[in-house]
């Protein structure tokens, strides 16, 4: 995961291998196969989400991501006495 400015990417690349020999009539062949898959999504992130507060679980092959909001400060009052 990579947030830049207002917008927050998760990306995910998986590579696999497979070999296998087999022999035939005297005849030995071999085979590899590769596969390799990339996938990416970006979402921009609302004004109030606090982009240094992301954590992110995988569990049973769901992606949980969970970002907090900013805290909102209260303006200050100011008492003014009235003479």
């Amino acid at each position: 995961m990579d947030h830049l400015n207002e917008m927050l990417t998760i990306s995910v690349q998986a590579e696999s291998e497979s070999e296998e020999q087999q022999e035939d009539k005297g005849v030995k062949m071999w085979s590899r196969e590769r596969s390799m898959a990339y996938v990416a999504r970006s979402l921009r992130m609302p004004r109030n989400a606090d982009l240094s507060k992301i954590s992110a679980k995988l569990e049973n092959g769901v992606l949980s991501v969970l970002v907090a909001k900013k805290v909102k400060e209260q303006p200050e009052s100011t008492r003014v006495d009235i003479l």
